[in-house]
């Protein structure tokens, strides 16, 4: 009986002293594994020789078999808002293009949030890049990273991410 209540009471402990995944969102990962940076790196490493992007610049990270997925906090400047940052985006995919990326950027909507998208490949390796509008200046952003052959697995993990994001 005591060793069940100890049980009981370090899962618990456990549970309170974790970081959240955000400050400003509340995110559901569905069945995304977490990953640590090291796995993450060597990973990315191996199976992604045009982007390497997620495990350098993305706090969380999580893995759902070769699709890697990042994201983490940010702080919006007050003079910019979401459409002024997908305007940016476009600018970037305009240079970007004359380096043989095909790229897109759009806004969608999900759980009354707005996101801006942006959808990069080049040769077999793709990723979406998205950042969430904010609420007092603070959002989400993030990153799926996937190969070609990896497509309809990509776009359901950030399909699901997307709708399960809620800001606090």
């Amino acid at each position: 009986m005591k060793s069940v209540v100890l049980l009981s009471f370090c899962i618990l402990l456990r549970s309170f002293c974790q970081e959240p995944l955000s400050n400003f969102a509340l995110i559901d990962l569905g069945n995304l594994s977490s990953s640590k940076k090291t796995e993450a790196s060597v990973f990315e490493r191996s199976h992604f020789k045009k982007f390497q992007l997620v495990s350098c610049y993305y706090k969380h990270i999580y893995r759902s078999g070769d699709v890697l997925v990042g994201f983490q906090d940010f702080i919006l400047p007050k003079d910019i808002d979401l459409s002024q940052h997908e305007r940016e985006l476009v600018g970037e995919v305009e240079e970007a293009e004359t380096a043989g990326l095909k790229q897109k950027s759009y806004q969608i909507r999900c759980n009354n949030l707005k996101f801006v998208v942006r959808e990069v490949n080049k040769g077999d390796e793709n990723f979406y890049y998205f950042c969430s509008g904010t609420k007092n200046g603070h959002g989400i952003k993030g990153i799926v990273l996937y190969k070609t052959c990896d497509s309809t697995k990509a776009s359901q993990v950030f399909t699901t991410l997307l709708k399960r994001m809620k800001m606090r």
